[in-house]
Formats: structure tokens, C-alpha cells, sequence
């Protein structure tokens, strides 16, 4: 009797031990960052996440071309790359969701102050993947950012998502893949030039 009462205490004590959901995210009340651009203006840097909504992405059937898909632009600034993101997740209706960042935008201000902070910044988030492709652009930002599919299909089928270009004999949108990025930072006596490779005349 007395072995039977220990185990079923034992029995509590660990329960209380055991891990719940009580830190779980809803899937619906996350916004789900695609792209982001990275700017240096005035000393400092300043980033737009792109965020889409994916009820209106998401093929199906009843699915009726022309129909205007939203995007919504986050805007923060800060003295590095990190603070600005975090001035943008501070004003969020919604906690972002960095799972679903393909493109990266840079634009030739914040290439000029080097690519080593921004590599790290992406690098210290465990959601971004390696696989993003990088963008070097003179455009700005918020443009680039906003531009519409044709027949108004998803964002995610422009050519800034998809790394290609279709039909074309000259190719003159080429990204660099983030992984070769990461790879080739810190090597000495490297070929690669990511001002070279960014913005090809």
C-alpha cells in the first residue's frame, strides 16, 4: 500500500515536469515573412519585410485569376541590420515567421558597409534557411517589393522567387544563392566578388 502511494507521488511530481503547448503559435495569427530588403540611409540601416497573405496564394480550384493578392511592407530602421528587424517585430500586429524567407534584396548603400552584418543577422535566426537567393539592386526597395504577378497570381511566382527567367536569352536578373554567400565570406584569395556578382553591367 505504502509502494503503491510513493509511485503515484512519483507519478505527479513528473507530470508536473512534463513539457505542454502552452508555447505553441497558431498558424493563422503568424505573418509569414517572403522577401526582405535591407537598406543603409543616413547612417543607418533600415529593412522592409515583405509579407503576403497565403489564404490568397494557396491553388485551388475555385481559385479566380485577376483576383488582386495583398502584400503588406514592414518598414524599421535601427544603427545595425538586427535592430531594425526588431523595431519591425515590435510594431507586428501579428509575430513574424521567417520559415518562409526566399529572397533577400540589398541595395548597393548597405553593400558598400559590407556583407558581414548581414549574413550574421540572418544567420542568428534558426527559421531562415540557407537556401534564400540574394538580390543586389539601385531600385528602391519598396518598388521591388510591391511589384504584382502577371494576371495578379501569386507573388511567389515573380522572378524574384523563383530565380529564373523565363524565355529569355540574356539573363541579366541573377541572384546569388545564400549559401554560396555564407560559404565563400571568409575565404581568402576567393574569386568571388559580391559587388561583381550582385551587379552585373
Amino acid at each position: 500500500m505504502k509502494v503503491d502511494r510513493i509511485f503515484v507521488h512519483s507519478l505527479l511530481v513528473l507530470l508536473l515536469f512534463l513539457p505542454g503547448c502552452g508555447n505553441s503559435r497558431d498558424i493563422q495569427n503568424l505573418a509569414y515573412v517572403t522577401a526582405l530588403g535591407v537598406d543603409y540611409v543616413n547612417g543607418k540601416y533600415v529593412s522592409y519585410v515583405q509579407v503576403l497573405n497565403f489564404s490568397n496564394i494557396a491553388r485551388s480550384e475555385d481559385s479566380v485569376l485577376g483576383k488582386p493578392v495583398p502584400i503588406w511592407i514592414g518598414v524599421g530602421d535601427g544603427q545595425s541590420l538586427s535592430g531594425s528587424l526588431t523595431e519591425i517585430n515590435a510594431t507586428s500586429q501579428y509575430p513574424l515567421f521567417w520559415g518562409h524567407l526566399k529572397s533577400v534584396v540589398v541595395t548597393e548603400r548597405a553593400l558598400k558597409q559590407g556583407v558581414a552584418e548581414i549574413c550574421s543577422t540572418l544567420n542568428r535566426n534558426r527559421e531562415i534557411r540557407y537556401n534564400i537567393l540574394v538580390y543586389g539592386t539601385k531600385d528602391n526597395l519598396t518598388d521591388i517589393l510591391t511589384q504584382k504577378s502577371i494576371f495578379n497570381l501569386s507573388p511567389l511566382d515573380t522572378i524574384m522567387f523563383t530565380g529564373v527567367q523565363m524565355s529569355s536569352q540574356k539573363s541579366f536578373l541573377v541572384p546569388l544563392n545564400g549559401n554560396h554567400a555564407i560559404a565563400n565570406l571568409h575565404e581568402k584569395g576567393n574569386v568571388y566578388d559580391f559587388w561583381r556578382l550582385l551587379f552585373r553591367e
